[in-house]
C-alpha cells in the first residue's frame, strides 16, 4: 500500500538523482519522457559500443551527490498507467522502449519488498546455487 509506494518512490528519486541521459531533445529529436504517439523517422537514437564504453568507468562508481552518471538513453519511457497505448504502437512498429509502473511488475516487487526472507523461502536450505565475486570488479 502506501508504505510500498512510499519506497517506490525513495527508489525512483534515487535514480534520478545518480543517473541522467547524457544527450537532450535538442540532441535526440525527441524527449525520451515525452515520446509522440507516432515513432520518429531516427528512433531510437544508438551509438557505437566504443561510444558507450569510453562513457562507462567500471572502476569509478562515485555517485554521491552532487555527482551522477551521464549515460546513453535514447529510449522511449512509458508510464503504463497513462502511455500504455503509446507503447504499444512502438511495440507493433517493433521499437525497443522502457515501460514503468507496469502493475504486475510493481506487485512483483511489492511481495519481494514487504518479504524480506521471500528469495530464501523459493530457494531452501537445501541446494547449493553459483555466485562469482570479484575483488577487483571485473568478472
Amino acid at each position: 500500500g502506501l508504505r510500498f509506494e512510499a519506497r517506490a518512490k525513495q527508489r525512483e528519486t534515487r535514480y534520478q538523482s545518480l543517473y541522467r541521459p547524457k544527450f537532450d531533445r535538442n540532441q535526440l529529436g525527441y524527449d525520451i519522457y515525452n515520446c509522440p504517439s507516432t515513432p520518429p523517422d531516427n528512433y531510437p537514437m544508438a551509438w557505437t559500443t566504443v561510444e558507450v564504453l569510453n562513457n562507462w568507468m567500471p572502476h569509478d562508481v562515485t555517485t554521491i551527490p552532487p555527482a551522477y552518471r551521464e549515460i546513453y538513453q535514447g529510449l522511449c519511457v512509458f508510464d503504463y498507467t497513462t502511455q500504455y497505448d503509446t507503447a504499444l504502437i512502438y511495440r507493433k512498429a517493433e521499437l525497443p522502449f522502457i515501460i514503468h509502473n507496469d502493475p504486475n511488475v510493481m506487485s512483483v516487487a511489492r511481495r519481494w519488498e514487504d518479504d524480506t526472507e521471500y528469495l530464501h523461502n523459493a530457494l531452501g536450505d537445501k541446494r547449493l546455487f553459483r555466485t562469482e565475486r570479484s575483488t577487483i570488479n571485473e568478472f
